[in-house]
């Protein structure tokens, strides 16, 4: 669970919380992550920041705890657009903690460390943007003088166009090649394709959707999405909503997925705002497992001149049940405190 975790991670670059737009300018008001594609070139944003999380996981198996995972991460990060149009992200995630196995007598030390760097441009005579994406990331696992190691690069670029209608469409693709001591080395091929329009005034719109087509291919398991998202913004309160349909085609078996996500970001007069969201996925197999994920994400904090202070809460539980009926589930709880400056 807490490998593919890692690996998609790198791949989606999300949580339940406001993500990156892929294909159409970033208008979240909690843009934290980075973006992808051609909307690397498209951003106009200036932000640094840096946020802390405690993660607390715990696996299950028929209400016994099985393995528990405890990690705190520090996550600095800059996000620049120069004058010539070239725009700029970097972040830095590093995590240290440790895991208790059940079948194993003590804990594991665990060290992750994920860099993610974008450079992106936007034509200054041609409604034409691009963007390039160079991941890195380590994860290792410890204990006396055993040491296992994970390590994963991502390579990615997009291209997007934009209509006089502001209808952006685009297409992007990326890579990413695992590496894992023990195992044989994983390459993931993902393809996107995407379409988008901006409501209103494309520096401060009413309203912004994204449509995204994606396939991945992975070690022979193949994977097709789409997902919609967008936003509303009336005045202090932006509404924000996602849904996704996907279709696994396994090895040794597929699946249908169906993802829905809604939230809403409300600023008082004073500067405090407050945000839940609430995300719901499920996956069924032709086998009769089926996986259920539900993520509720609450944000409090406040923001003065171009300062924000936040704190937030995600829960998370996953249940895969397998067709031999032994439920499976795994708990997540993590505590976000986090600072940015927008420049």
């Amino acid at each position: 669970m807490k490998l593919m975790s890692f690996v998609l991670t790198l791949i989606f670059v999300s949580q339940a919380w406001a993500e990156g737009t892929a294909f159409i300018p970033n208008y979240y008001r909690n843009r934290r992550f980075t973006n992808s594609y051609a909307a690397i070139g498209w951003s106009d944003r200036h932000e640094a920041g840096l946020y802390l999380t405690q993660e607390n996981t715990k696996n299950k198996t028929g209400g016994t705890v099985d393995d528990k995972y405890d990690d705190f991460e520090i996550n600095p990060y800059i996000y620049h657009r120069f004058e010539n149009g070239v725009s700029t992200e970097l972040s830095i995630d590093m995590a240290d903690g440790d895991y208790e196995l059940s079948s194993i007598t003590g804990k594991f030390d665990h060290e992750e460390q994920n860099i993610i760097g974008n450079i992106g441009y936007e034509f200054d005579q041609q409604p034409i943007a691009i963007g390039f994406t160079f991941g890195n990331a380590k994860e290792e696992f410890s204990r006396g003088t055993f040491t296992s190691e994970r390590k994963a690069k991502t390579v990615g670029g997009g291209i997007g166009y934009r209509l006089d209608s502001n209808v952006y469409v685009g297409a992007g693709i990326s890579n990413i090649n695992f590496e894992a001591t023990g195992s044989e080395d994983l390459s993931i091929d993902i393809f996107n394709l995407g379409i988008g329009k901006v409501y209103g005034d494309r520096k401060n719109p009413d309203a912004a959707t994204e449509l995204i087509f994606s396939g991945t291919n992975e070690s022979g398991t193949k994977r097709q999405a789409l997902n919609a998202l967008g936003l509303i913004n009336r005045g202090p309160i932006q509404y924000t909503a996602q849904a996704g349909l996907s279709y696994l085609d396994g090895i040794s078996r597929d699946g249908m997925g169906l993802e829905v996500g809604a939230g809403f970001d409300y600023q008082f007069p004073q500067g405090v705002y407050v945000g839940p969201q609430l995300i719901a996925e499920m996956i069924q197999y032709n086998n009769d497992d089926k996986d259920t994920d539900l993520t509720l994400s609450v944000e409090g904090g406040y923001r003065v001149n171009k300062v924000e202070l936040f704190v937030r809460i995600n829960l998370a539980d996953n249940k895969e049940k397998p067709d031999s009926g032994s439920k499976e589930t795994e708990e997540q709880r993590e505590v976000i405190l986090g600072i940015n400056s927008r420049f």
